[in-house]
């Protein structure tokens, strides 16, 4: 369904081949009327997509052809006009068969675009809704596992209780603004803040005197922030300032409390196994470094998983780290986990050396050296590792949704280590 809207403003674009074709056939009678302007309005279409195609799009960062669903409905509205038009005009009794039989082709070719348009449209805003509820669940389920227990909680946000910054703790907002909903500080001053549904942003407190902080920006991306946060004796928080490019925010109170966990409800007979995340860093590269990241899962002969492979320099900062779906197959037994699985650049070749310890090559290569991946992790902030095992559909709707529109930001250090936990 999604794919119809693309057939129909392609149909709309080479119209004038087919209709010119017809048109050789037709007489003065069947050429009247507007096959010929509707030929034009296609070869224009063809010219502006070559534009757009080979001149605008390699001119710009991940083009998104917003234009070709503002241009369908034009489209779809002339074709719908002018097939009607034939359909009726083939009725005629003053024309031979012939001449009704070119009439309704040509109606039926124009008619088409807005028939796949319209079951396109309903299939793109069907998968929209899909993709809205499934970035709704990303937010969530995100937000769940990093306080799935203590540990994790101070994984990923550290610790929330400290002597020397009172303030250091996890926060619910008291205003019904659905901007505003919790509020994360850490020891060191770092600070999530998540409105109403968890969209989240990340800055850093400075602190101005005893009582008072004002946020910096962690995330260059982000619309700026200018406000200040006050604490109070009783341990509740305010802020004022401008939230971006909203109005100013007179006053937002939180109050501390403790914060929640979401431990996963899953039995001892879990479905799936997760078999653990393996990582290397490979220093070859002149002052590039490679870092590799695998994640794999399993259920009886079905492995799946999700990886990333990157070159970085020391002391940079990578704004979009993502990963990407692989399901690995077995090239012998699956009991000895010799896998292969395609990337787009060719085949990779995965194999497990010891439970901690697996060897991966690009096969299309001979000469491409074989890397050696040890569990632990080296990009902080991945939450995959913490995906629900009770069931395969859970497993991977969960790791869908996760990853649906999501990016890590990582602070390249200059020494880049393991993480293991």
């Amino acid at each position: 369904m999604k794919y119809l809207l693309t057939i129909a403003y392609f149909l709309a674009m080479a119209n004038f081949v087919p209709l010119l074709m017809l048109s050789k056939n037709c007489d003065a009678r069947v050429k009247r009327g507007p096959l010929g302007f509707l030929m034009l309005i296609s070869a224009a279409l063809a010219a502006y997509e070559v534009f757009m195609t080979f001149i605008w799009s390699p001119s710009v960062v991940a083009p998104i052809r917003l234009d070709i669903l503002m241009l369908m409905i034009p489209l779809g509205i002339i074709n719908f006009l002018f097939g009607l038009w034939y359909l009726l005009r083939s009725r005629a009794t003053d024309l031979v068969p012939e001449q009704k039989r070119l009439m309704r082709s040509i109606a039926a070719w124009c008619l088409a675009v807005p028939l796949l348009a319209s079951f396109g449209l309903v299939g793109s805003v069907n998968d929209q809704s899909k993709q809205t509820q499934l970035f709704d669940e990303g937010r969530l389920f995100r937000f769940e596992a990093r306080l799935r227990d203590v540990a994790t909680q101070r994984r990923f946000f550290g610790t929330l209780s400290s002597e020397e910054n009172s303030i250091a703790g996890y926060y619910i907002c008291d205003d019904k603004d659905d901007r505003f909903s919790r509020m994360i500080i850490n020891e060191d001053l770092d600070i999530w803040l998540f409105s109403f549904s968890l969209y989240e942003r990340h800055g850093k407190l400075k602190r101005i005197d005893n009582n008072t902080y004002e946020w910096t920006n962690q995330n260059k991306f982000e619309s700026p922030f200018e406000f200040k946060i006050s604490q109070y004796e009783d341990g509740d928080i305010r802020f004022s300032g401008d939230y971006g490019s909203n109005p100013t925010i007179t006053s937002i109170q939180f109050h501390k409390t403790i914060a929640p966990h979401f431990p996963w409800k899953s039995g001892v007979n879990n479905a799936v196994q997760f078999l653990g995340v393996f990582s290397a860093k490979i220093d070859e590269f002149g002052k590039s470094i490679g870092v590799y990241h695998l994640w794999l899962w399993r259920s009886q002969n079905k492995i799946w998983g999700r990886y990333d492979r990157r070159f970085v320099e020391p002391n940079s900062i990578l704004d979009f780290v993502s990963t990407q779906e692989i399901e690995p197959v077995c090239v012998t037994s699956c009991d000895q986990l010799d896998l292969r699985f395609r990337l787009n650049h060719g085949n990779v070749r995965l194999k497990q050396l010891t439970t901690d310890t697996w060897s991966i090559k690009d096969e299309d290569n001979p000469n491409n050296p074989t890397y050696q991946l040890r569990r632990g992790q080296i990009i902080p902030g991945h939450v995959l590792d913490l995906a629900p095992l009770s069931s395969i559909e859970e497993n991977k709707h969960w790791l869908e949704a996760v990853t649906a529109g999501h990016f890590i930001q990582w602070q390249v250090p200059e020494k880049i280590e393991f993480l293991e936990f």
